[in-house]
């Protein structure tokens, strides 16, 4: 994968740097067809003469605002470099977009990773807690056992509570009377 990345990038070297020579030939072969000429290049250099003129008067406080056409062939010049322009920023702006992209991709796929470790250490984790409340359970029911165990070893070493009384008393009685 480290392979990859150096192609791509130069893969869009190339096609950014291929983008100029082919905006050139799209700029010269507009220029010669009369109907992109008139159609297209003419009006699109005059509103781009007037936007030019209008912001630069703007910016420099002047209160003018006629704007004077300029000639057909200027137009038509001026047409054809803001087509040349938009095509070479189309190109590298479809670049950068491609590359954000991916790049998004690459860290949705890291957090969706990520995600994926966290809820299987939570779930590692819910799992330890259950093991360790069974676990003290367990120790709670043998306690109990060692206890009733005990009970049962005082009882068959020394008899029941009540024949330890009676024992005491058979003692005592057999301590005063006898």
């Amino acid at each position: 994968m480290a392979a990859a990345v150096p192609v791509a990038k130069l893969a869009y070297l190339a096609i950014k740097q291929v983008s100029k020579p082919v905006s050139r030939f799209i700029k010269q072969r507009a220029a010669e067809s009369e109907t992109v000429r008139t159609k297209l290049l003419a009006p699109l250099g005059q509103v781009s003469h007037w936007v030019t003129v209008r912001v630069a008067r703007s910016m420099s406080g002047s209160r003018r605002k006629e704007v004077k056409r300029i000639k057909m062939d200027e137009a038509v010049i001026l047409g054809a470099e803001l087509v040349s322009e938009t095509f070479i920023f189309s190109v590298a702006a479809a670049i950068v977009i491609n590359e954000y992209a991916q790049s998004s991709a690459k860290a949705d796929a890291k957090e969706a990773k990520l995600q994926d470790r966290l809820a299987n250490l939570e779930k590692g984790l819910q799992d330890l807690h259950e093991e360790n409340k069974q676990l003290k359970d367990m120790l709670h029911r043998v306690a109990e056992y060692q206890r009733e165990h005990l009970k049962v070893e005082q009882q068959l070493l020394h008899g029941s509570p009540q024949q330890q009384q009676q024992q005491q008393r058979s003692s005592w009685w057999a301590a005063v009377f006898g």
